[in-house]
C-alpha cells in the first residue's frame, strides 16, 4: 500500500504522535500525578474524541493522499 501511496506514511506518523498525545492524558490522570482529572482519561469523552480522530486522521490521510505518477498513468490507460 506505501508503495501505491507513498504519502500515507504521513499518515502513519500522526497516527503515532496521536495514539502518544492518549499515553500522555492517561499519565497525566494518574492518581500520584493528578494533573488532570482522575476519571478523564477513561472517560466516554475522552474515548469518543480520541476515536473520532483517530478514524479522521485515516480517512484523510487515505483522501489525500495521492497515488504515485506510474500507478496513475497505468490506471487511466
Amino acid at each position: 500500500m506505501l508503495k501505491k501511496r507513498p504519502s500515507l506514511k504521513t499518515s502513519a506518523f500522526v497516527v503515532v504522535a496521536w495514539a502518544g498525545v492518549k499515553l500522555a492524558v492517561y499519565a497525566l490522570s494518574h492518581p500520584e500525578p493528578a494533573i488532570i482529572s482522575k476519571s478523564f482519561g477513561k472517560s466516554t469523552t475522552w474515548k469518543i474524541i480520541f476515536w473520532s480522530l483517530l478514524l479522521l486522521i485515516g480517512i484523510l490521510g487515505w483522501i489525500l493522499s495521492k497515488p504515485k505518477e506510474g500507478e496513475r498513468k497505468q490506471t487511466a490507460s
